[in-house]
């Protein structure tokens, strides 16, 4: 599938503002799509060629695009930053650029949108010596062979600025209407697996009834269930009859997965922060079952026992270097409160049954690892709980 017409359905979105058309826009074009394309389109589309929960990036600087663009059109990197500066971004530069380039191409084949994502996830893999001309290598290869208009597009793609005023909402509906399948289903196929990749290729070759059967899967993080402004106790839970209410603490979240031997430690944000806390990777492996499991938490840090400002287990989790001293001078300690996998998945159970489920799986035997202070709240002891 030629990647001009990909760029065709980015023009297009970029020309209207209305969702309703862009939602027309992509569902059309999906229907045109093979399962292999699908499954790239529902990551290029969005500007990107990697899944939300992965850490991987493209990872290339806007001096580097620059350096490329002027090598692609017979230009110099002075005369890319004159033309961005005129024309607002990288990707308009490169329409007016294109239209005055002095290199010639010869028996270049049409790109592909197989080519350009390949390519793309090869630049996230080059690094060592040489990389920088490496690199410049494969954007060239892209460059040079592309019109103005794809230019635009790839250049934006690799910048991470597409521009399109596309977001996953929009995708979601347009998979919803490209394959009769109810949103409902296509939001929650997407919240499991939190890959518009997956999910798109599997509505195309299998419908709503594989897109139910897209699970919780250790290793592939989720967007964590954050708490809402609700009214005052005395309101809501009268309203609600009894609730589960957990203690606030003043840490960061964090979501521990299990794979077999592997363990991995990701943020609210799903970014990977395992090598910053070793000691954490050490407690879940002690102190846990070795059965795959995805369990959510918060990690706070403390002195002498006594809880420290959120501001101390950032720095802790931002930590990239000299971890060993960070963790001697700021020792952390976890609450856990849900447990969303074990052995299998639990999303779907009531939270009172994953909770007792936590409760017979986490050793609390060390003070480092806890299980958050949670109780039953009722219209009788609203003053008790507060």
């Amino acid at each position: 599938m030629k990647y001009q017409e990909l760029v065709d359905v980015y023009s297009s979105l970029e020309a209207t503002t209305k969702r309703l058309e862009k939602t027309d826009i992509i569902a059309n074009y999906l229907k045109t799509l093979d399962s292999d394309t699908i499954e790239k389109v529902g990551l290029l589309i969005l500007g990107t060629v990697f899944p939300a929960w992965s850490s991987e990036e493209i990872g290339i600087g806007g001096k580097l695009v620059e350096r490329a663009v002027a090598e692609a059109v017979g230009t110099t990197p002075a005369a890319v930053e004159d033309a961005i500066r005129d024309e607002g971004d990288i990707g308009l530069a490169c329409i007016k650029l294109y239209a005055k380039k002095s290199q010639m191409t010869f028996f270049s084949q049409p790109l592909t949108i197989d080519f350009v994502f390949n390519s793309l996830r090869k630049l996230s893999q080059i690094s060592g010596s040489r990389s920088t001309n490496r690199k410049i290598a494969v954007l060239l290869e892209l460059l040079s062979q592309a019109s103005a208009t794809e230019a635009k597009y790839l250049t934006r793609t690799i910048t991470e600025e597409l521009r399109i005023g596309v977001g996953d909402g929009i995708v979601r509906d347009a998979i919803a209407q490209a394959f009769n399948i109810d949103k409902a289903v296509v939001e929650r196929a997407q919240m499991l697996t939190n890959d518009f990749s997956v999910v798109a290729r599997t509505a195309k070759d299998e419908g709503e009834a594989g897109l139910k059967k897209l699970n919780l899967t250790p290793g592939t993080p989720v967007k964590p269930m954050l708490a809402q402004l609700a009214p005052p106790l005395d309101e809501i839970i009268p309203e609600m009859g009894k609730a589960l209410c957990d203690t606030k603490y003043d840490g960061i979240r964090l979501q521990v997965h299990r794979n077999g031997d592997e363990i991995n430690i990701f943020t609210r944000r799903l970014e990977n922060i395992t090598n910053a806390l070793p000691e954490i990777v050490e407690l879940f492996d002690e102190h846990l079952p070795h059965e795959d499991y995805i369990v959510e938490g918060e990690v706070i840090a403390t002195r002498d026992g006594k809880p420290l400002p959120f501001q101390n287990v950032l720095h802790r989790v931002r930590r990239k270097h000299n971890v060993e001293e960070a963790m001697e001078n700021v020792p952390l300690k976890l609450y856990l409160f849900d447990v969303m996998y074990y052995k299998v998945p639990m999303i779907d159970e009531p939270l009172y049954k994953r909770r007792k489920t936590l409760e017979s799986i986490v050793d609390t035997s060390v003070d480092e690892m806890n299980l958050s202070t949670m109780k039953v709240g009722t219209p009788e002891n609203i003053e008790e709980i507060q």
